[in-house]
């Protein structure tokens, strides 16, 4: 899984992969520092809201995009959830909506890899999931089957983590 463009793929083997879904719009990389922009937090988004979530408490009920269809990714209609609930709450607790946009987030990408590793064996990851709760969120799942996640060489993983 990567975060940039977010896709998610089975290695068939070494020389063949498959793709099982991809971005149809904002990846879940781009959408963390779009969030992390209306939130004020700087560039890049993704250390920034995780350090935020860390301390809040995830009690606003964002959307979690296409989390029951397929393995394809949307993260736009979240992004502009997470813009207008800011909008329209200014007395908004920053922590919280942090917490709460990294929740939707990893709700919708761990059932997407649960449905994966269901169906496939190992997964292995680069960039945005390489790093904090996405790379927990990796783990967990693919605990639950009992295979692991596969880690990268440190020289593989890219991104802003």
């Amino acid at each position: 899984m990567s975060g940039g463009h977010t896709l998610l793929a089975y290695l068939e083997d070494q020389h063949s992969y498959e793709l099982l879904g991809t971005t149809r719009d904002d990846s879940v990389g781009e959408c963390y520092d779009k969030v992390a922009r209306t939130l004020g937090l700087g560039m890049p988004g993704g250390p920034a809201i995780d350090r935020m979530a860390a301390s809040g408490t995830a009690r606003i009920k964002f959307p979690r995009p296409m989390i029951h269809s397929g393995y394809e990714f949307s993260f736009s209609g979240l992004k502009s959830s997470v813009a207008r609930y800011v909008e329209t709450h200014p007395e908004f607790v920053i922590d919280d909506v942090a917490a709460s946009f990294v929740d939707a987030c990893l709700d919708v990408l761990g059932a997407k890899l649960r449905r994966a590793i269901a169906q496939k064996a190992r997964l292995a990851g680069r960039g945005w999931r390489c790093g904090g709760k996405p790379s927990a969120a990796c783990a967990y799942a693919a605990d639950q089957r009992g295979d692991g996640c596969l880690p990268l060489p440190a020289a593989a993983k890219m991104g802003n983590r």
